[in-house]
């Protein structure tokens, strides 16, 4: 996993619509023998199609979280958002000009296999993100010069072009294709295959046993696994999209612990004995994108139309619909790079005109639109010269009871001012019809870091990450000197200035930086909330389940 790319987050609030809920049963392999013999169940509301989590398909966060404890980290961040050393013992800065990092794997780090992890498995997953295809992000490596084998645990890398996020180039390790029983071949060609199904190596505490789509996988304890062995036999990653099932799994006992998006249902569950629920802050905030390439309604390459939409919406009246019983008082984000809790934060007018019904209707009749009401909630949908009419699909992924109010409210706020939404939901939302560019409106959340480089690949014109065709030749230079730039004042001061000129193109705007909440049966111990993109799965090996 590229800590310093993000992870998407298919049922974050606004991010998912709920569907009918359906009865729930433990499936036999979870039986009360098993448990006891060390099986934690969790629930998630994500279900990848690929444990590739260097592609675009695999960009998801439950994709990461059940990944991780079978394919560890070179480094990743604790619950405190400090970067740690995994695989990783050290990351050396030996020089500026050029840069020079050497980068050294810990000399008891091996395979399941009891092959060691090596500097040639370093050396051919650099050689993977920066030459395969459909790799999700490429930061930093594509700067990369040259790298080098200083010996079996070690390799030293020169980049062309400074780049500050060095400490975080490198997240999973893959095998090289001479470690026998490695899922990647020489062919890189065919990468996007490879781990599609299955983990057969593993360099975590958890070794990978089955995936039985549409229903859970299981992982179970690394007998070879070179750091702590894990305390518990098995975990079972059990697949519940639908919000009600979860929270029903989780009070009647058929799942141990959970991940929720923020739902009303936390508020009640907080009451219940023997039933943990732990809050914090989260490096994660919601979003609407408006798609200004061409895959997209023609209306919203217009900037007028673009900005009427946000002057529409009411984030302030969503946030307290959604918000106030489990995190009362969110405030409304506006920087898409830092958050509230971050000092580095700043609040830039991505809505210029604050929220304004009847200031939206002014700016589409004062561009000569028509047909839609003269004043706030008098009916009708506006017309514009050379577009059409304002009528978009709304897309976001299904499953989550609060992100079907928090759409019921923008569809309702932006009828008021002539803009019709259709709702287009669906569980693949993001994994399959986000890459393709090819819709109106977006819903959804990234997942990152204390680590701001990942957003570059996000805003950067072509950035392989930025999936609602923003260009801006200004802001791009922005953020692509923002990776060079050692000085933290002057990056920050870098980043702040790319997001005020960002909102002042309203392409896409920051609703809210979520708050992060894990609930789990009390007899679980050492589940530690991380509200970075490590995850929740972050150390696994310290779980124990006492019955």
């Amino acid at each position: 996993m590229r800590k310093s790319k993000f992870w998407l987050v298919l049922g974050v609030v606004f991010a998912a619509m709920s569907l009918t809920s359906a009865a729930f049963a433990a499936p036999a392999e979870v039986s009360g023998a098993q448990a006891a013999a060390g099986t934690v169940v969790m629930g998630a509301d994500q279900e990848p199609r690929t444990l590739n989590t260097f592609t675009n398909e695999g960009n998801l966060a439950w994709g990461s979280y059940v990944t991780l404890p079978v394919m560890a980290s070179a480094v990743k961040y604790n619950n405190k958002g400090v970067l740690i050393m995994d695989l990783f013992e050290s990351i050396t800065l030996n020089d500026k000009s050029p840069q020079t990092v050497t980068y050294k794997v810990k000399a008891q780090a091996k395979w399941s296999n009891n092959r060691p992890v090596t500097a040639d498995d370093v050396i051919f997953t650099h050689r993977v993100i920066k030459e395969a295809p459909g790799i999700v992000s490429r930061i930093g490596h594509e700067d990369v010069s040259s790298i080098k084998k200083v010996n079996a645990k070690t390799v030293r890398i020169t980049f062309s072009k400074p780049f500050v996020a060095y400490r975080t180039l490198f997240g999973r390790i893959l095998p090289n294709p001479s470690v026998p029983g490695s899922p990647v071949s020489g062919d890189l060609s065919e990468f996007q295959q490879s781990m599609r199904n299955s983990l057969p190596l593993a360099s975590g505490p958890f070794r990978f046993v089955s995936w039985d789509r549409g229903s859970q996988l299981t992982v179970e304890r690394n007998p070879n696994y070179w750091g702590k062995k894990a305390n518990l036999q098995r975990i079972v990653f059990r697949f519940i999209p639908d919000t009600n099932t979860q929270f029903q799994a989780l009070r009647s006992g058929e799942v141990n612990i959970i991940v929720p998006q923020p739902q009303l249902q936390i508020a009640d569950i907080r009451k219940q004995k023997n039933i943990t629920v732990q809050q914090s802050l989260q490096f994660a905030w919601e979003h609407i994108d408006l798609q200004t390439g061409p895959g997209g309604h023609p209306a919203l390459r217009k900037k007028f139309v673009r900005q009427a939409i946000f002057t529409g919406i009411n984030r302030r009246q969503i946030a307290t619909a959604l918000y106030r019983e489990i995190a009362p008082n969110i405030p409304v984000l506006n920087n898409v790079i830092f958050k509230p809790f971050q000092p580095e934060y700043v609040a830039h007018k991505y809505q210029p005109f604050g929220f304004s019904q009847q200031k939206a209707i002014q700016l589409l009749r004062s561009n000569g639109c028509t047909g839609g009401p003269a004043r706030p909630g008098a009916g009708g949908v506006y017309s514009c010269p050379g577009v059409g009419q304002l009528e978009f699909d709304f897309y976001s992924t299904a499953g989550n009871q609060l992100r079907e109010l928090a759409f019921a409210i923008i569809q309702k706020q932006l009828a008021s001012v002539g803009i019709k939404l259709n709702s287009k939901f669906s569980l693949t939302a993001l994994s399959v019809t986000l890459p393709t560019k090819k819709w109106d409106i977006m819903m959804f959340a990234w997942l990152g870091s204390p680590e701001p480089a990942g957003s570059v690949n996000i805003h950067r014109c072509n950035g392989l990450q930025n999936y609602y065709g923003y260009c801006s030749r200004p802001a791009t230079r922005l953020l692509l000197k923002s990776n060079e730039e050692f000085d933290p004042k002057k990056r920050t001061a870098l980043l702040n200035a790319f997001d005020k000129l960002h909102a002042s193109h309203a392409a896409s705007l920051p609703l809210f930086a979520r708050p992060a909440f894990q609930i789990h049966d009390s007899r679980l111990k050492g589940a530690i909330l991380n509200p970075t993109n490590s995850g929740p799965t972050w150390q696994t090996e310290n779980w124990s389940f006492a019955r």
